[in-house]
């Protein structure tokens, strides 16, 4: 019998407890997160799969599901070689490698570089990143009186030249070393932060691609996203969800079977530059199970699940519907029509 290991940031949310889960906030954003892993219990008790959640004891596994924390990827590296290779998630997570690693498969490449120093922050049309994950875990926020709490100011915000950046921060080039060449000096890459060309448009799609991928290294594509977004925290319109094929998706086919990726899921996010032209900018490693089980549409989930567990199934191959959702935290992916 196959038995799937549950990675999550925390005990609490393991898959034993899913219908028992003790939350420590009230945002509905990570309560909607827990309530759907109800339905990823019912699926493996379907399918006959035993589960349980890994609890820092396990010396391997057979298969694996990350629920959180794309960071717990190379520890599932470490433990069964059905997943990603831990040298192909090393270089998937940082965005500062990813780039130029994708770029021996066809994908487009922007400009991305590791900062070290201030003295890295160069040239025109540029944006600041953090090298692992959404925020970087040595943050410090200008004028927060909690320096854990936020973003830096300049994290994920566009950049004509160095001068737009220091009159944005309010600092001369003297004072911003002094207080932030010791975050960029750092030798962890989770405390790190990247510089990449940005895109200087009014607004700019992102596209997502996700899917699954089997034993044999064989993808299968879910729906795809699409948003067009005014800056990094204001969005035109919804989010589009539909199933698509471009050129990006024979690169992600021949970049698994190349790579040995096995039994895993992915989510690629790309942005579309001036030129028209989509370039990688984040992986991410996690199915996202709230979408088809907002919809109603659980056998949708159920079919990526099948394929990436190695499951026979005869659910459909695709939906010819499109979805529209929201992209507010609170109201996460709520349909629309």
């Amino acid at each position: 019998m196959k038995k799937v290991t549950f990675f999550t940031r925390n005990i609490l949310d393991g898959i034993e407890y899913a219908d028992n889960f003790e939350f420590r906030e009230e945002d509905d954003y990570f309560k909607n997160d827990l309530i759907f892993l109800k339905g990823l219990k019912d699926f493996f008790d379907i399918y006959d799969i035993k589960y349980e959640t890994y609890n820092g004891s396990n010396v391997s596994v057979d298969y694996a599901y990350l629920a959180w924390a794309d960071e717990l990827s190379l520890k599932i590296s470490d433990l069964t070689d059905r997943w990603y290779l831990k040298a192909v998630t090393e270089k998937l997570i940082r965005k500062d490698m990813m780039p130029e690693y994708l770029k021996h498969f066809g994908f487009n490449c922007l400009d991305t570089r590791q900062i070290n120093s201030v003295d890295d922050i160069s040239g025109n049309n540029f944006i600041i990143k953090p090298i692992i994950g959404t925020m970087g875990k040595n943050i410090i926020h200008v004028g927060s009186p909690d320096p854990r709490s936020k973003e830096p100011k300049f994290s994920y915000k566009s950049y004509e030249t160095v001068s737009a950046f220091l009159n944005d921060i309010d600092l001369d080039i003297s004072q911003f070393r002094k207080k932030f060449d010791a975050i960029f000096q750092t030798k962890d890459p989770r405390n790190g932060y990247c510089i990449q060309r940005a895109c200087m448009s009014s607004q700019y799609e992102i596209y997502t691609i996700y899917g699954v991928v089997n034993s044999d290294s064989d993808v299968y594509f879910t729906r795809a996203g699409s948003t067009i977004w005014k800056n990094s925290r204001e969005h035109i319109g919804d989010n589009k969800r539909f199933y698509n094929e471009i050129p990006e998706n024979q690169f992600i086919r021949n970049f698994v079977k190349s790579e040995k990726i096995r039994n895993a899921s992915f989510c690629l996010q790309l942005i579309r530059m001036e030129d028209n032209l989509l370039y990688p900018i984040d992986w991410n490693f996690r199915i996202q199970p709230r979408p088809p089980a907002i919809n109603n549409r659980i056998d949708e989930l159920y079919k990526q699940l099948c394929h990436m567990y190695d499951v026979e199934n005869d659910l459909p191959e695709t939906w010819p519907d499109v979805w529209y959702m929201q992209h507010s935290p609170k109201k996460y992916n709520r349909i629309e029509r």
